[in-house]
């Protein structure tokens, strides 16, 4: 009885584990097909900026993608919570629910930060004008999307629309779970039979 106990308490381990391992995987896969659980794709960004180039919407430093985890797991209410770390990805609710954010004095100060450093990696030809090369005129137009949000007035908004990739529940995610947890907990309870001599 005691084999069996623990044998059934293990199975509930394993499903919550599966659980957690399916979801993440589900939840990445939508970052990277850049749609959301109901297939519309992701809106787009307003500006690209150069180290985002040829890079997934959500996925350009991989932080938030990476970030999806295991955040707690109840073996008493067998329930597995799937989310984003907040000390990694602190914005990672914006992106999954879109929110809109007041501008602060502080943010406008980053704003022009980051435009004077985008400026300042434009290049110049030997006789002092500017290059119209390809990374010149991308640095061109990242100093300008700075500028841009530099110039927003304080207690002015900016949308970060919603491009959701986390769900509370999907069909096609439930489907995967319940398969995957099928075939292994039958291999176990068959090994299981084996090992203990029972014969149905």
């Amino acid at each position: 009885m005691q084999e069996l106990e623990k044998f059934l308490a293990e199975n509930i381990q394993i499903a919550l584990t599966i659980t957690g391992v399916e979801a993440i995987k589900f939840f990445q896969e939508l970052i990277d097909t850049q749609k959301d659980a109901q297939g519309q794709p992701f809106e787009k960004r307003t500006h690209t900026l150069r180290r985002q180039q040829g890079k997934k919407i959500l996925k350009d430093r991989n932080t938030l993608y990476d970030a999806i985890q295991v955040l707690d797991t109840d073996l008493n209410q067998k329930t597995t919570k799937i989310g984003f770390s907040d000390a990694e990805a602190p914005y990672g609710k914006y992106h999954n629910e879109g929110t809109e954010i007041t501008v602060s004095a502080r943010m406008k100060k980053f704003f022009f930060a980051q435009y004077y450093k985008a400026s300042g990696k434009v290049k110049e030809t030997e006789k002092g004008k500017r290059s119209r090369s390809r990374e010149n005129l991308t640095l061109e137009a990242d100093a300008q999307f700075w500028f841009n949000m530099a110039l927003k007035p304080v207690g002015s908004t900016i949308i970060i629309p919603k491009r959701q990739f986390i769900v509370d529940d999907h069909p096609e995610l439930k489907q995967r779970i319940e398969d995957t947890v099928k075939q292994v907990i039958e291999e176990r309870t068959a090994k299981f039979l084996n090992d203990q001599n029972i014969k149905l």
